[in-house]
């Protein structure tokens, strides 16, 4: 997994094709999808995925493809850390599902885990 000082380092190398970050929230069932804008300041909901077919071998992989056609070149994935800081029970599940998906498309990808604790309620704070 990088920081996000080391993303920082690769975008630099890419910036001239105006890459974007694919935003992803893993859940039990699904996969939400969103995309940065190619100025990287907004995340715009793209697509939920299955969870299954999101680690899947070849190039039936969704994931694959969405990561293809929209020039990403990495993948921020939420990480519900505890108050504490600690890893929460679910962020175990999405490293699984991160390696599960490294493992079966043979995918060197940049990977940023981002603390998403209290996004939800932030959100339903703000706009309720």
């Amino acid at each position: 997994f990088l920081s996000p000082k080391q993303l920082g380092k690769v975008y630099r190398q890419i910036a001239t094709i105006k890459p974007r970050l694919l935003g992803v929230d893993v859940g039990t069932m699904n996969v939400g999808i969103a995309l940065s804008d190619p100025s990287l300041r907004m995340a715009i909901p793209l697509t939920t995925l299955n969870r299954r077919d999101c680690c899947l071998k070849g190039p039936e992989n969704p994931l694959v493809k969405i990561l293809k056609e929209n020039r990403a070149f990495a993948m921020i994935v939420g990480f519900p850390l505890l108050l504490n800081d600690e890893e929460s029970l679910q962020c175990e599940d999405i490293k699984l599902f991160v390696h599960s998906f490294e493992t079966n498309t043979q995918i060197a990808f940049p990977v940023v885990l981002h603390n998403e604790a209290y996004t939800t309620q932030i959100a339903m704070d703000r706009f309720a």
